[in-house]
């Protein structure tokens, strides 16, 4: 399935990419041997264990589901306050190379309210997103995204290029294989981030070993893909994780973005099956007996419930947007709206909290 494929696209890229993450030089050999999913690499990751990256959108995926899970509802809601919740549950145990103190991967992702970086950290996370608002109008689609990306981020491109990722995803899952319907839309919405789309057109795409971790990267790339497999119909998804690998820099969260927005071109099916597998069977829980790769909490590993979740965000997408903010459902376009301005400010003072407790 199209849908299917959008988010396990993601995971498996990042799965991927997490034991070449940060190398200086990367060879076909060393892609060749990741998409194994051998684990290991700077993180001591286990057999196809995802990262941060995944995990937060296991925390956006839990977050939206999780009343329907009680209360049987088939209205999904976007539920910021539950996907606040399991994004505060990760940071408890959340890790990085370059970050290994609990805090720091959240509020290196975060600390752009005030510096206006342009992280990637909100799109690597947002596919659960896309595919739960694929019913919606573009206009509520677009709230949406910046609802929950303004947990984070508050950069207008970093905003933009969410909404624009969304909105490709959803042209694909309504619209299986229109690769050219979903460019042109993406582009003839963009504002903000207008440049970028005319440096993919002139193939003046960034280089990913400068300024890793800026979201042009990965945007730009996931997007010449797809431009790619309009004209080029033999272009197979593995072939562009590879490519993708190997052009190093942030290769975990750039192939979880290519990945997610490829994914939902090519659908599962397209998607090798034993890359799946691999991803699906890592394992280590706190309790489990198995001594491989990072431990973490059953609610950030996907052989849990992803499967079985993103079935359930298919069947009930919503086609109206409904708003769950400080216990409060919103339910018309104009007080879903007001949201956005006091959620900023809360945001900004929990992290200035956040930042002197640590």
């Amino acid at each position: 399935m199209i849908k299917q494929g959008c988010i396990i696209g993601a995971y498996v890229g990042d799965a991927s990419g997490g034991v070449l993450e940060f190398m200086k030089s990367i060879t076909k050999e060393q892609v060749k041997n990741a998409l194994t999913f051998p684990g290991g690499g700077a993180m001591g990751l286990g057999k196809g264990q995802i990262t941060d990256d995944s995990e937060m959108a296991q925390c956006i995926l839990h977050g939206i589901l999780e009343s329907q899970r009680e209360k049987l509802d088939k209205t999904l809601i976007l539920d910021l306050d539950n996907i606040t919740k399991y994004y505060g549950m990760w940071v408890q145990e959340a890790f990085d190379y370059y970050n290994p103190r609990p805090l720091d991967v959240f509020l290196n992702v975060a600390t752009n309210s005030y510096n206006h970086s342009l992280s990637n950290g909100c799109l690597m996370r947002i596919t659960p997103q896309a595919v739960w608002g694929s019913q919606l109008s573009n206009e509520d689609l677009n709230l949406a995204v910046e609802l929950q990306t303004n947990l984070t981020h508050v950069q207008q491109k970093c905003i933009e290029a969410c909404q624009l990722y969304c909105l490709a995803i959803k042209h694909l899952i309504n619209n299986p294989g229109d690769a050219k319907g979903a460019y042109k839309l993406a582009k003839s919405q963009a504002k903000e981030t207008k440049n970028w789309f005319e440096s993919i057109s002139q193939q003046k795409l960034p280089n990913p070993k400068v300024h890793i971790g800026d979201a042009v990267i990965a945007f730009s790339y996931s997007f010449d893909f797809l431009k790619k497999v309009i004209d080029n119909k033999l272009l197979t998804f593995e072939q562009i994780i590879q490519e993708t690998l190997l052009l190093g820099g942030d290769t975990d969260t750039n192939a979880a973005i290519v990945g997610g927005l490829l994914g939902a071109y090519f659908g599962v099916k397209n998607i090798p099956n034993n890359w799946i597998k691999s991803m699906l069977n890592f394992n280590n829980f706190e309790e489990s007996g198995i001594d491989e790769g990072i431990e973490r909490s059953k609610f950030l590993i996907p052989r849990y419930n992803l499967i079985d979740d993103i079935n359930t965000l298919i069947r009930h997408a919503p086609k109206t947007l409904q708003v769950k903010y400080m216990g409060q459902i919103y339910e018309d376009l104009e007080s879903i709206k007001v949201i956005l301005p006091e959620a900023r400010q809360e945001r900004v003072a929990s992290l200035q909290v956040s930042l002197k407790q640590m």
